[in-house]
């Protein structure tokens, strides 16, 4: 049901934030809150007595995620995961792909403009070969408008480098 409050404040201009739980997106299913902090209302001026009603603009995005256009290949250990970035809130990671299978993430996140990050498993980068998936982190997409429920599809740009050391 609906969430309350009472406080007490120093009469002032303020920023309502939300207070996100991540554990809440580590699962198959988003939930109906964000799992992220970020702001709700800024530059509020609470200067008297009265009810301030919050609506928490919460956003459903869930999505696959390819490596340069193709399905995820399998690997030897965890693939990876991905973050949410956004100016003024907590990033939040997705659960890891798995080493086989589809990768596929759902979240409910604080409506805003996001940067979607990489993680991956450095672990991958120790053995004789290129893993098939990249083993560093990095931003994939930068700016991305998350307003509105949707999917948002991503594909990892990625590069094989080779050489020997003299």
């Amino acid at each position: 049901g609906p969430g309350t409050y009472q406080v007490t404040l120093i009469a002032g201009t303020y920023t309502v934030a939300w207070s996100g739980n991540s554990s809440l997106c580590q699962s198959s299913v988003a939930p109906p809150v964000p799992c992220n902090d970020g702001p709700i209302l800024e530059g509020l001026a609470l200067t008297s007595d009265g009810a301030l009603d919050v609506n928490v603009p919460a956003v459903k995005v869930q999505g696959t995620v390819a490596i340069d256009g193709t399905l995820m290949p399998s690997a030897q250990g965890d693939r990876g995961s991905l973050t949410f970035r956004s100016k003024g809130s907590s990033p939040l990671e997705t659960t890891s792909f798995g080493s086989s299978g589809p990768a596929a993430y759902q979240v409910t996140l604080v409506s805003g403009a996001y940067s979607v990050e990489w993680n991956g498993n450095s672990s991958l980068c120790d053995g004789p070969t290129a893993p098939p998936v990249p083993c560093n982190d990095g931003p994939i997409l930068k700016d991305v408008a998350l307003t509105g429920a949707g999917v948002l599809d991503v594909s990892v740009p990625t590069v094989k480098v080779q050489g020997t050391v003299a």
